[in-house]
């Protein structure tokens, strides 16, 4: 089942400490950016909203969204990644923080790429 509303995902934005996963996974080598553009500035956005954690409003934005806090996602990587397998304990912990359950589900490079890519059979997903 999808998720339609885009306040559960801006909840999920807003639950996620993302400079803090940076700050201790990646130990400060890593730079927090907001857009899928990486790359000369005139190619970027200065508008967009940077979702600065604020764990009060996502638990505000899943409640006007009528979320159902019973409900669990998978989260699906693919094993291997370092930073993802360091990371996801910790997004766990934070979404469980605003009310979201999470599944860690680390796969194979097969197993993910059917489940993601062909079956498209997922909640979450991570890339990285």
């Amino acid at each position: 089942e999808r998720i339609p509303d885009k306040r559960v995902r801006q909840a999920f934005m807003y639950g996620v400490d993302r400079q803090a996963l940076m700050d201790v996974i990646l130990q400060g080598r890593g730079r927090l950016v907001h857009q899928t553009v990486i790359g000369p500035e005139w190619a970027q956005y200065d508008d967009l909203n940077t979702y600065a954690y604020d764990p009060e409003r996502a638990k505000a934005l899943l409640a006007d969204a009528g979320w159902d806090a019973s409900r669990t996602l998978e989260l699906l990587w693919e094993q291997g990644v370092q930073a993802i397998e360091l990371a996801a304990p910790v997004f766990q912990q934070q979404m469980a923080e605003i009310g979201v359950q999470i599944t860690l589900t680390p796969l194979d490079e097969e197993a993910f790429e059917k489940r993601v890519i062909e079956d498209m059979d997922f909640d979450l997903a991570w890339f990285g």
